[in-house]
């Protein structure tokens, strides 16, 4: 080996094009009949006239397709493990690393032949875009920077891939492996993240998962294979710059690593002898959180599985990772692994469920806590402004000190109930409700508890929570462009009306407790015994049926337009026969109507 020339040997390139040609060529096939072909097969006047109403489709039109993105997926990570193959295979590694070529000009020469492969059936579909464009008259449809953008992202997008699937190919000898692998590798954060939290909800007191979605959204655009395809089109300006530093990244570490591999190593699972304890406790792992996951949705009761489950599929993970790692089955000697990672388990579990980090049972000092939540659902945006413009009466949030002590003391409560499975919590009538701060380090804290949700009323009752409940009616009535009054016949209520109507429900809201103003609301219903009858009126469910009093009542909707400054939205507003000053108002002015 003691070439000095350029890095990218001419031989090598035309060897692995002329091998795996045909992947390139069905690839740009499949890719004229989702792209050129799909756009050519619709009604071009239809075309027209959707994208001269709404301009924005045209990004839709040409490369939103879902299609697009597998095939551009698959194409990459075969390509990957194609140039990577004469790596798995002993003759072939040996022979090729006989010639008088460097390691970096092989490693470097097959990169640059699988990047030439997948770039030229997205260039070769381009230029057919951009005919139809120029030549074909669909110039409005498919403009020529939107063309020139889908290039850009297709190849940024597609290298991306194919040097993480190149770089996944030099940590293993096999590719089967290598395919198995590069998938994992890019989800296996979202897997782990997904399953624990699904787990921890029984496992760990006062653990809510609710939040997790931003968490798992943003690992999502963090993998090599996220959606987006674009280069300057994107609103996640940042994932394109990512993806040429996965590029660059997945690259140098590949050629780093390639440097230090046994070409002996083909066949093998794990290719360095660092990687094989964390293949072996990697798969026990994993293997344990699906198995114990599956049983507990299988279960169908809320609980727990317990240790015994947990150890068995963590046996079953170790056993398969064991035999695959020895090329053998006989793995009995090797006892000692499971035990010692079977002991961690133990210490783990324990520490969770017996909760010695006091997660569950911790409660933060008033004075350090600048803002709190209390409600019968999570909202994960409660303490930003996102949504400042809706109104709920299902969670309050509170920045005074009197209603977060009171928030402090109905956790408290909450914790003293002890931990309770969901078919236990429904059997004693008692639903989760959820408890969040935001501490003054900026910090938040979140929990959920099983409790009675009555034991929320007397707080809710409280102006502070109404304002919290009712901000555009009673923080911010200036937002209120107009009312409609939800009957037969809506009508609106402008001007000085709809401020004389505003008021009147703000005198209901001061006056009236939280029962009586949400008596349509599910936790209410469910709490008191209530449920809708025939023609929405309230039912007791608490006697016997043959002795249901139908209640003298009503349940009707206000619907509120509120100013925003991207465009305006409705709040809808729910009133009961309590609201005596609002429905007075309305029969006054000639905007009540009798329902039968």
């Amino acid at each position: 080996m003691t070439s000095k020339t350029f890095l990218i040997k001419g031989g090598i390139v035309r060897f692995q094009l002329k091998r795996f040609w045909w992947v390139a060529g069905f690839y740009a096939l499949l890719l004229f009949l989702v792209t050129p072909f799909r756009i050519l097969s619709e009604d071009k006047k239809f075309l027209m006239e959707r994208i001269a109403r709404f301009p924005d489709t045209a990004v839709n039109t040409l490369l939103r397709d879902a299609g697009m993105f597998i095939l551009l997926i698959a194409a990459a990570v075969l390509l990957g493990i194609c140039m990577f193959r004469y790596m798995q295979n002993v003759r072939s590694a040996t022979l090729l690393h006989a010639l008088p070529v460097k390691r970096r000009e092989l490693y470097v020469s097959s990169l640059v032949s699988g990047v030439i492969l997948l770039a030229a059936p997205i260039l070769l579909n381009a230029v057919i875009l951009l005919v139809m464009s120029l030549l074909g008259g669909y110039y409005t449809v498919l403009m020529p920077h939107l063309i020139l953008d889908w290039i850009g992202g297709q190849l940024l997008t597609g290298t991306a891939v194919f040097c993480f699937t190149f770089f996944v190919g030099v940590l293993t000898g096999s590719s089967i492996a290598q395919l198995v692998f590069t998938f994992v590798f890019c989800f296996l954060p979202v897997g782990i993240m997904s399953l624990l939290s699904y787990l921890l909800e029984d496992w760990l007191f006062g653990f809510v998962n609710n939040g997790i979605n931003q968490i798992l959204e943003f690992l999502l655009q963090i993998t090599p294979m996220y959606y987006p395809q674009f280069l300057c089109c994107e609103s996640i300006r940042w994932i394109p710059v990512l993806e040429a530093v996965y590029i660059l990244l997945f690259s140098g570490l590949g050629l780093f690593l390639y440097h230090k591999r046994d070409t002996e190593r083909a066949g093998d699972v794990a290719a360095f002898k660092w990687m094989r304890p964390l293949f072996l406790y990697g798969v026990s792992f994993c293997v344990m959180l699906v198995g114990v996951c599956f049983v507990r949705e299988i279960s169908g009761d809320g609980g727990a599985p317990n240790v015994l489950v947990m150890l068995l599929f963590a046996l079953l993970g170790y056993c398969v990772a064991k035999a695959l790692l020895l090329k053998s089955f006989r793995i009995l000697p090797y006892y000692k692994g499971y035990v010692v990672f079977a002991g961690v388990l133990l210490v783990a579990y324990s520490a969770i469920s017996f909760n010695f980090f006091g997660f569950g049972t911790s409660v933060p000092a008033t004075d350090n806590i600048e803002k709190a939540y209390i409600g019968y659902h999570y909202t994960p945006n409660w303490h930003s402004e996102y949504d400042i413009y809706g109104d709920s009466t299902q969670y309050a949030t509170f920045t005074d000190r009197e209603s977060i002590e009171a928030v402090r003391s109905l956790q408290r409560m909450a914790i003293g109930e002890g931990y309770l499975t969901e078919k236990e919590a429904e059997e004693n009538g008692k639903r989760r409700i959820f408890y969040s701060y935001v501490t003054a380090s900026g910090r938040q804290v979140t929990r959920v508890y099983y409790m009675r949700a009555e034991m929320l009323f007397d707080l809710f009752s409280t102006p502070a929570a109404k304002d919290s409940m009712y901000q555009n009616i009673r923080v911010y009535p200036e937002r209120i462009k107009y009312i409609e009054v939800i009957q037969s016949n809506n009508r609106e209520v402008y001007g000085e009306k709809k401020e004389e109507l505003v008021a009147c429900i703000q005198k209901d809201l001061d006056r009236l407790t939280y029962e009586e103003i949400n008596k349509q609301a599910y936790v209410l219903r469910q709490a008191a015994g209530y449920s809708y009858g025939y023609k929405g009126d309230m039912i007791s469910e608490k006697a016997p049926v043959e002795q249901a009093v139908q209640d003298e009542g009503f349940i009707r909707s206000l619907r509120f337009n509120i100013k925003r400054e991207e465009r305006d939205v409705n709040i809808w507003f729910e009133y009961n026969e309590n609201f005596t000053e609002t429905v007075n108002w309305l029969k006054e002015n000639g905007y009540w109507e009798r329902v039968e």
